[in-house]
């Protein structure tokens, strides 16, 4: 019934359907074959702990724990189900295996509003993905699934901060790995309810996971190796670059992995068993993670300042073009044309043959994030903050010729996340430090149209002109369409914020007290949501304490205020 496996010695995970196999010492092979009920018996140590502290996801790991075959140790014909990447609006990392961050869906009507923000907890630079239900996905301090208005699904802990975008197959597992730990481990999540799997023992990483058409995720690690994972959660094989592999690996048509090491070079490997079938030495750092075209051609940056084109069978080079330090991926647009920005604060739009078609340079840094662009060839990307501009994050928008659309400042720090477009053209993307909202670390936020039925801008009234130390009455007033109630986000301008408070009923005025304690002119912001988080559009209203006019003009104003009638005559010049 069993077959016995011809290769020896195995650790569990090399061969499943070994029962003759030597049990190991912490009986991962046995539990696997044996149901709970028998393997209660047989190794009655491995349930002392209560149901509590060793519940059956932990049990589920047990067989997951001993992943250490050589890569000699290769299992021709699993046991497995076909479950390559969902078929969804953005299942991973540049949204398909090729990296090409091209979706099949307009965003000619995303004018670029921050329709919600999730608040991540911690810094958000990996990227988003979406299920095939509309469901968001993103890795920050934790793992997260927010529901398309911005509320959480569900959070799962991961035991250090996330930098790399999940990827998630067509049976919802999400697999995802963590930055700064050890051990570290891949772990498949099921996404209907965020419970654990399994999870594979690897380094930490920056390298987001991709998933062959068989569903063997692979993934990059700071152990220097390039990681081969069965579905099951058991080890197909594992090549050692010699240094650390930050890039995400690409898959080529034909099944093909192409990765970048720091060990300089560009990998092709053969999916079967990882060997090489060709690599390139660029002589610098290669961050850079592969786009792969429908042609086989091979797209990859390079530390040394170029962006090369590998032919796919043998890596020789097809062309290379000096634009700066890529460390993310280029994108592909229908037309074969490459987008890229690069550290030396510019964006590339470049022709099928190496040549330069426009260059966008009204952008900061671009590092590890990557563009992304939708049916209509608009393109997305972020950039980060300049400390020497003093400015910050800005998600831009460019059209087709390398005009600006739009551009957004949505972070006080860094925009390393590559947008992910769903099916109505709505980008989520992550945030380091958001600038958009404070009192926030790290934020998903979605850029798209407000929702119709979303209360409308509060209409504010109050002083727009006064004295330092003064206190002055604000109302707000804003109006749900659908009756919903509603909170107010308020920025009074001086760092004085009253975040979400409420609810009040649609329609009703808020009064706030607020003194100004300094001559300088004050932006008041306004912003409304329902109680079904739909967020309305901002409002502002200019408040000026006079810099400039000394104590004569302050000592005036507070005197109009002891007499009514003369401050009633005086009004119209000071508000």
């Amino acid at each position: 019934m069993f077959i016995v496996s011809s290769f020896a010695p195995l650790s569990f995970g090399t061969n499943i359907d070994s029962r003759e196999q030597t049990k190991t010492e912490d009986y991962n092979f046995e539990y696997y074959l044996y149901p709970e009920y028998v393997a209660r018996e047989k190794y009655p140590e491995l349930f002392s702990q209560s149901e509590k502290d060793y519940n059956n996801e932990d049990l589920e790991c047990l067989k997951n724990e001993n992943l250490n075959p050589s890569p000699t140790n290769i299992i021709e014909n699993p046991v497995q189900s076909l479950n390559g990447p969902m078929d969804s609006a953005w299942p991973m990392y540049g949204q398909d295996i090729r990296h090409t961050g091209r979706s099949i869906y307009n965003s000619s009507d995303n004018p670029g509003y921050v329709r919600w923000l999730f608040d991540t907890s911690a810094e958000a630079r990996g990227g988003t993905i979406i299920d095939n239900e509309g469901m968001i996905y993103i890795g920050a301090d934790n793992l997260f699934a927010v529901y398309p208005n911005g509320t959480k699904k569900w959070e799962y802990d991961t035991p250090f901060i996330i930098v790399s975008t999940p990827a998630i197959d067509e049976n919802g597992i999400i697999y995802i790995a963590t930055d700064w730990e050890t051990p570290n481990y891949l772990f498949a999540i099921n996404s209907s309810n965020g419970k654990l799997k399994w999870k594979y023992k690897m380094g930490w990483t920056w390298s987001s996971p991709n998933i062959g058409d068989d569903g063997t995720i692979y993934i990059g690690d700071f152990d220097d190796n390039l990681h081969a994972i069965y579905p099951n959660g058991t080890r197909k094989w594992v090549f050692n670059a010699g240094q650390s592999i930050t890039s995400s690996p690409g898959i080529g048509l034909d099944g093909t992995i192409y990765f970048g090491s720091i060990d300089d070079h560009v990998y092709a490997l053969y999916p079967n068993n990882g060997t090489v079938r060709w690599k390139y030495n660029t002589g610098s750092w290669v961050h850079g993670t592969p786009t792969i075209e429908d042609d086989g051609t091979v797209y990859i940056g390079s530390d040394n300042g170029n962006l090369y084109a590998f032919y796919p069978n043998n890596g020789t080079i097809k062309w290379h073009c000096p634009i700066g330090s890529v460390w993310g991926s280029p994108v592909l647009d229908e037309n074969g044309i490459l987008y890229v920005g690069v550290y030396e604060e510019k964006f590339y739009a470049i022709y099928p043959n190496g040549t330069i078609k426009w260059v966008f340079d009204d952008c900061d840094e671009i590092w590890w994030t990557s563009a992304s662009i939708s049916n209509d060839d608009i393109i997305y990307f972020g950039s980060n903050r300049d400390i020497h501009k003093a400015k910050g994050g800005d998600l831009i928008s460019l059209n087709p010729d390398g005009t600006e659309r739009w551009r957004i400042e949505i972070a006080s720090d860094y925009i390393m996340s590559p947008p992910a477009i769903g099916e109505d053209g709505i980008l989520y993307v992550g945030s380091w430090n958001n600038k958009y909202q404070s009192g926030t670390w790290g934020c998903l936020n979605a850029i798209g149209p407000f929702d119709p039925d979303a209360p409308t801008a509060p209409v504010i009234t109050g002083q727009t002109s006064g004295i330092p130390d003064k206190e002055y009455e604000y109302k707000f007033k804003s109006t749900s369409p659908v009756n919903r109630d509603i909170y107010y986000y308020i920025n009074m301008g001086d760092n004085t914020i009253k975040n979400w408070f409420g609810p009040f009923s649609s329609g009703e005025e808020i009064a706030i007290n607020h003194t100004y304690t300094q001559k300088k002119t004050y932006i008041i912001k306004s912003q409304a949501k329902d109680t079904d988080n739909r967020w309305g559009p901002w409002a502002e209203l200019e408040v000026i304490i006079p810099r400039d006019k000394g104590t004569s003009y302050s000592f005036f104003l507070q005197f109009l205020e002891r007499f009514p009638l003369l401050k009633q005559l005086f009004s119209p010049y000071f508000s």
